[in-house]
């Protein structure tokens, strides 16, 4: 029988040019055998909610209670986190969320995702990534998952996918081909895993229902896992079946005003905002290319042509 144990630790490896990467990581083992979960937060050095959810759940889990092990990096860009550094990881400015499965010869974020592949994504089963929205950005709460043209992927991701009991279910269309680009669940899923995606939060706050949001939906897939049995697993919930994630960009440069709420229903051509020249004239109106559900707004007024302002999951 194994023994139970839960502890923390750090991850450090240093670089020929003499930088460090490093993580914190933190593992908690039943006293009996089960599958492995993997957790990663902090993608992104804004994404506050997810963090605080990572420790949370930490704190939470008593290792006497369960059956197999879960994998934490609260942190996954360390550096982003510590210095508030948007989007990107600041040592080579390259976006971590895009880098796995990572390279070990590669940039810094390249290597960092290389790394993070190794002691979290390989390493567990299933593997759920907590993201949300960056400081100048508002998110509904939604999971995705990639479908890959199995079938018995498939139903097992989608099964998954509802067990962490979001209303907002993207079921990610089929592709032909994997990338050296892609998120950490998706890599995990292109790796034999099933991967997760969970989205909560923005703005540089830490909701408490953002945060519960997380941390329940994990207390959930234990459940569903067959990892805790003290949990009842969520009441019956009216899904939004989604099938993509549609960026709408800015048809020009100005100052974007949104028309909409994250959550709400809209139908393709409804207005979901404008943007103004400095004197306060529109200079285009913005609408729904998709019907669908508004799962993420830019906030920050200051926008240029092309960039992405609202995200749209799309109805299937």
């Amino acid at each position: 029988m194994k023994s139970a144990s839960k502890k923390t630790h750090k991850i450090i490896e240093s670089l020929p040019n003499g930088e460090q990467i490093s993580f914190p990581l933190a593992v908690v083992r039943g006293n009996r055998d089960g599958p492995t979960l993997g957790i990663i937060a902090g993608i992104h050095g804004g994404e506050f909610c997810g963090v605080e959810a990572a420790l949370q759940i930490y704190s939470a889990l008593d290792p006497k209670e369960l059956q197999g092990e879960i994998r934490i990096v609260p942190v996954a860009n360390l550096s982003g986190f510590m210095s508030c550094t948007m989007f990107c990881v600041p040592q080579d400015g390259k976006k971590l969320s895009t880098a796995f499965p990572g390279a070990s010869t590669g940039s810094y974020t390249e290597k960092l995702a290389s790394i993070l592949h190794r002691e979290l994504i390989s390493k567990s089963d299933y593997v759920v990534e907590f993201r949300g929205g960056e400081l100048v950005e508002t998110m509904a709460t939604y999971v995705s998952t990639q479908r890959i043209g199995d079938k018995a992927h498939d139903v097992k991701a989608e099964q998954f996918a509802k067990a962490f009991g979001a209303r907002n279910l993207i079921l990610l269309r089929e592709r032909r081909e994997t990338t050296a680009s892609e998120s950490a669940n998706t890599s995990a899923t292109y790796s034999g895993k099933l991967g997760l995606l969970a989205e909560a939060g923005g703005q540089g706050l830490r909701e408490k229902i953002d945060v519960d949001f997380l941390k329940d939906g994990i207390f959930n897939v234990l459940a569903h896992l067959g990892m805790l049995k003290s949990r009842s697993l969520p009441a019956d919930i009216e899904y939004r079946y989604l099938d993509s994630f549609v960026d709408v960009v800015s048809p020009v440069e100005g100052i974007f005003d949104w028309k909409v709420d994250v959550d709400e229903v809209v139908e393709r051509g409804d207005v979901v905002g404008l943007v103004r020249d400095f004197s306060g004239a529109t200079l285009a109106e913005i609408t729904a290319p998709e019907r669908g559900v508004i799962l993420g707004i830019v906030t920050a007024p200051g926008v240029r042509e092309g960039t992405t302002v609202i995200g749209i999951g799309r109805f299937m």
